[in-house]
């Protein structure tokens, strides 16, 4: 899907005022390390689309491809990692337990397309004011924004259980 991945980036960090996005035409336009991922995860970058984003004074670039097999994608950082890949795969490639969630989820429906997507983040755990954190951090230096889930499993204590819901009458 072109600009997913972007769009599931402003999703997921909520990204505010500030960012920058534009559009490049060739992949000269790219720093040498970016290109070099790119031309590694997706072969031929001929009549590539191209998008810069800067936030957080950040700056990742997504790369678009169309090729035989249909679109592909990368996001890569500006140092040259990856953060992201997508490709667009034959739903008869795909693995039986997904095909099987798929149907059971959404009965009746017909799928349109499938894409293969492959996300790099690092999970770094540390000790700060005696408790223990985990924070998740992509290859760009974009912190990841942990979720009130998370958060509360965070600060459960070891062999702690997590506090009972009490649900129907009190007694």
């Amino acid at each position: 899907m072109p600009h997913l991945l972007t769009k599931t980036l402003f999703a997921t960090f909520g990204l505010a005022a500030g960012v920058g996005i534009s559009s490049l035409q060739d992949p000269q336009g790219c720093p040498a390390p970016v290109s070099a991922t790119a031309k590694r995860v997706l072969g031929d970058l001929t009549g590539a689309k191209i998008e810069k984003e800067t936030e957080h004074e950040i700056t990742t670039y997504e790369i678009v491809v169309k090729g035989k097999d249909g679109v592909a994608s990368v996001n890569v950082a500006e140092s040259g990692e990856l953060i992201a890949s997508e490709r667009q795969v034959a739903e008869a490639s795909l693995p039986a337990a997904v095909r099987a969630a798929f149907a059971k989820k959404h009965p009746g429906a017909k799928l349109v397309r499938a894409e293969m997507v492959e996300k790099h983040s690092f999970e770094l755990l540390f000790e700060q004011d005696g408790k223990q954190h985990g924070v998740e951090i992509l290859p760009s230096g974009l912190v990841q924004v942990v979720g009130e889930e998370e958060e509360e499993e965070e600060n459960e204590k070891p062999g702690e259980k997590p506090a009972e819901k009490k649900e129907g009458k009190e007694k």
